[in-house]
């Protein structure tokens, strides 16, 4: 597992400097002006200051969480990584490349106090409510909606308490997130060491990076990307190739 790691992170991809980082923030508007004093303030809006003042929390706060939402969706809609992974457009692969995106956003999320837990619970609800319009799309019978949803969370949080395990051990860190993938996303049935596999390992472990280090300002605000994960012809024909290889072996 040692030497394993070590192989995944000799490449340089996996590492993101903070300058780096920066290039991906979103400028932010400027914030309008405020009064001077009470008397630019309109009537109506000191009436109703103190309901306004107590929501400005929550509304940026759903704000930044459709937001990360938003960057969760734009990656499911992203063929070539799509295609890079060997994602298929099934709905458990979906579901877990989905919740692979979660899981990077929530591990920052924890660290931002009572805010991040409130977005981070936003998202989660976000994310569990698209499950749901998949399940329709599946034709899942009433009798069985409960408990079908009630499984999908249970898989998709299982993954993420693997891969929280997996934190729990940097010298092995690597090795841990590629088999966590090839057992959760791949459901086994892809070898660990398949270049679909550890291409998204690796594309893991450099989002996780720059996600961590995005400044406070532009994370609580949504107002970032993700980082660019380039892939070359050479790495795409191998996944194709292995995949080929996998499919004619298929029972």
């Amino acid at each position: 597992m040692r030497a394993k790691s070590a192989a995944l992170m000799e490449d340089p991809i996996i590492e993101v400097s903070k300058e780096e980082v920066d290039q991906y923030n979103i400028p932010m508007l400027p914030s309008p002006p405020l009064p001077s004093s009470l008397a630019e303030v309109p009537d109506y809006a000191l009436t109703r200051a103190g309901s306004l003042w107590s929501m400005v929390p929550y509304v940026w706060q759903c704000d930044c969480a459709e937001r990360l939402f938003d960057l969760i969706v734009e990656r499911l809609d992203n063929e070539p990584l799509m295609s890079a992974f060997h994602v298929e457009h099934g709905f458990n692969m979906q579901c877990y490349f989905m919740m692979l995106h979660v899981w990077v956003l929530h591990k920052r999320l924890i660290t931002e106090g009572r805010a991040g837990k409130f977005i981070d619970k936003k998202m989660f609800e976000l994310c569990w409510h698209l499950v749901q319009q998949w399940m329709l799309l599946k034709k899942i019978p009433e009798f069985r909606w409960n408990q079908e949803l009630k499984n999908v969370q249970q898989h998709m949080l299982g993954m993420c308490v693997a891969l929280d395990r997996a934190l729990e051990r940097p010298d092995i860190l690597p090795a841990r997130i590629q088999r966590v993938l090839a057992n959760n996303l791949y459901s086994g049935e892809v070898n660990p060491d398949a270049e679909c596999v550890t291409l998204l390992t690796k594309y893991t472990l450099r989002q996780l990076q720059h996600v961590l280090q995005v400044d406070k300002k532009h994370f609580l605000s949504g107002t970032f990307v993700w980082t660019d994960f380039p892939i070359t012809h050479e790495q795409l024909e191998q996944v194709e190739n292995e995949m080929k290889a996998w499919n004619r072996l298929a029972p």
